[in-house]
């Protein structure tokens, strides 16, 4: 008999993983990402922004940071 265990509990965690991106703002609100000529990438939906250097982190500074009010941190120099 074959145990399956490893495998349910993999395809549990993926499908709480696919429930929580699925309740991210840029996703419920559907959210529009474009290029900024350039100069970065912009993730908006109504009066709300967030801005990256790709399209990932401007998404994900728009879900964390815009989206609650909160202003999105400085990057540290290295």
């Amino acid at each position: 008999m074959t145990d399956f265990s490893y495998l349910e509990q993999t395809l549990r965690e993926q499908s709480y993983a696919i429930g929580e991106a699925w309740q991210r703002p840029s996703v419920l609100y559907r959210a529009t990402v474009r290029d900024v000529g350039g100069r970065g990438w912009i993730c908006e939906y109504g009066d709300v922004q967030a801005r990256g250097d790709s399209p990932h982190e401007a998404v994900n500074n728009f879900d964390y940071y815009a989206w609650y009010g909160k202003p999105v941190p400085e990057k540290v120099k290295a």
